[in-house]
């Protein structure tokens, strides 16, 4: 069932991907380029870049999020759903967590690639029909991740753990034709990397290409791992992946540190701090896969209640003696635990929603913090699955639990998100750079309403947690949907009262000048 399930999610990725190609033939800007190179004069049409970004994010979104679709049936809950469990909340959970840390690295790996992604177009402003060709086959074996991810799930063997970083080798490979396709046509390129010399725009190129060989070389250890040692040494191989940066900064700065080797890890470690901490994403990009995440995310809530409670006219007829409308009743708890979930993930959305509308710079280490939220938020769906079966008493405890977990965490990451964006703002970037807007710094109007909306919602989910270990859990379940409308309620409120009693500071105090920028090579990483 869930390998029939993925089958068709990656046709229809397949369908989006194949019916894109058409899209930006029809659609896109077509510009005639002439390039003499040996003599010879290439006509090739170019196209603008910005739809196909658009386009492969969307895509990028469903891959990253489809990934939870194996976790939400796992073995526990699919025996939950059939016959019940007689295991308690602690046998339950020490069952879960291989699937979720499982989850977790592959959606980490996913974001990664994605980045990689970001990376390799932030620098072109038109692109040819080769990169459009290339960029689809990427986007083809990408589509094929979930699958073999739920495969590598199931059955954890050799096998699998090569068939998935397979996958990511030759994800990375097509894009380094990518980019050696666009620096062979420097007309693809943004003005800022074209008026480079050549010198430093073979550095950019060489730079590139080096971030984008991180996930394929990690991925060819796992596979020799998976082969010479366990599938658990490859799966380990891969965690390396998210962190390579963090953990090859940490060995700078220690090395910068001894006397022998101080000399060359100085003037290093200043590269890597900045390239770690303050190099600057596009934020666009950012929030359309967030966007993408948080929707499908909402989506994949329905999936549920679509297949396991539907009724069938039998069922209505031999139950409820042919009445509909007493059926439907008998099943309302399970639409009010899809309306709870989905005004979580709403709430959380918008709370992005207003950080990122007071932030004018994305850095590197900004963009990890957000994959974490992502991921988080990828869990909702699996604690909804166990709060399905409200019925069966372990599951509805762990459901509870679980999503309170959730919510806290995802609350947490926020708060690092918008911490971090103030800390740069105030203390590790220059004077003319802005990197918050006026009004979400301290003593603006936003900056209150964030600080509201990042504490309330961690406080009511430890509250819950608290509940459900003190009363019966279908009283922390009532707490639960109690909190949910309060809060609802109260952002509705504060909304009203500021729009109606208090002056809008309006967008035109929101983004201010931004200043000067550097034209570095490593400053050009972070700009189109």
């Amino acid at each position: 069932m869930i390998h029939t399930r993925c089958l068709i999610l990656c046709a229809v990725l397949l369908y989006n991907i194949v019916y894109g190609r058409f899209l930006f033939v029809m659609d896109a800007r077509e510009e005639r380029e002439e390039v003499e190179e040996d003599g010879l004069d290439i006509e090739f049409t170019t196209f603008s870049a910005t739809r196909l970004k658009m386009f492969s994010d969307a895509v990028w979104a469903i891959i990253a999020t489809i990934m939870i679709v194996p976790t939400m049936h796992i073995s526990i809950t699919e025996e939950i759903s059939l016959n019940g469990t007689s295991k308690n909340v602690g046998e339950i959970v020490h069952d879960t967590l291989p699937d979720i840390g499982l989850f977790f690295l592959a959606f980490l790996v996913i974001c990664t690639t994605w980045a990689c992604h970001v990376w390799t177009f932030q620098t072109m402003r038109k692109v040819t029909e080769f990169s459009i060709l290339v960029n689809l086959a990427v986007l083809l074996v990408g589509s094929f991740l979930p699958y073999f991810y739920s495969l590598m799930s199931r059955f954890r063997t050799w096998k699998t753990v090569i068939i998935f970083c397979s996958l990511d080798v030759v994800i990375g490979l097509l894009q380094a034709m990518i980019i050696l396709h666009a620096f062979s046509y420097p007309d693809l390129l943004s003005a800022k990397i074209t008026e480079l010399p050549d010198d430093e725009k073979r550095e950019h190129k060489w730079r590139l290409l080096r971030r984008i060989s991180v996930s394929p070389t990690f991925a060819l250890i796992a596979i020799i791992l998976a082969l010479a040692a366990s599938p658990e040494a490859g799966i380990t191989c891969l965690a390396m992946i998210p962190v390579y940066p963090w953990v090859q900064s940490f060995f700078v700065w220690i090395c910068s540190r001894s006397a022998r080797l101080s000399t060359f890890f100085k003037s290093r470690r200043r590269v890597e701090r900045h390239i770690v901490l303050t190099e600057r994403v596009k934020k666009e990009r950012i929030e359309a896969f967030s966007d993408g995440v948080f929707a499908i995310t909402s989506t994949l809530l329905v999936l549920d209640i679509s297949e396991k409670y539907l009724p069938t006219p039998t069922e209505v007829a031999k139950d409820h003696h042919g009445n509909l409308m007493r059926t439907l009743s008998s099943i309302g708890g399970v639409f009010t635990a899809y309306s709870v979930a989905f005004l979580i993930i709403g709430h959380i959305w918008y709370t992005q929603v207003h950080i990122f509308k007071g932030l004018h710079r994305i850095s590197r280490i900004m963009l990890f913090i957000n994959n974490w939220l992502l991921a988080c938020i990828g869990m909702i769906p699996l604690a909804f699955t166990f709060i399905l079966h409200y019925k069966i008493q372990p599951a509805l405890t762990v459901g509870i639990r679980f999503g309170c977990v959730v919510v806290f965490f995802a609350c947490f990451f926020k708060f690092c998100l918008f911490g971090t964006a103030l800390l740069f703002d105030k203390h590790l970037s220059p004077k003319d750079e802005v990197w918050v807007s006026g009004s979400a710094k301290p003593g603006g109007n936003d900056f209150k309403y964030i600080c509201f909306q990042l504490a309330v919602p961690s406080l009511l989910s430890a509250l819950v947690f608290g509940v459900s270990f003190q009363a019966e859990q279908t009283t922390a379940a009532y707490v639960g949907v109690s909190c949910v409308g309060l809060y609802t309620i109260s952002i509705v409120m504060w909304k009203t009262i500021q729009a109606t009693f208090f002056d809008d500071d309006g967008p035109s105090r929101d983004y201010e000048q931004i200043g000067p920028r550097s034209s570095s090579v490593t400053e050009i990483m972070g700009h189109e």
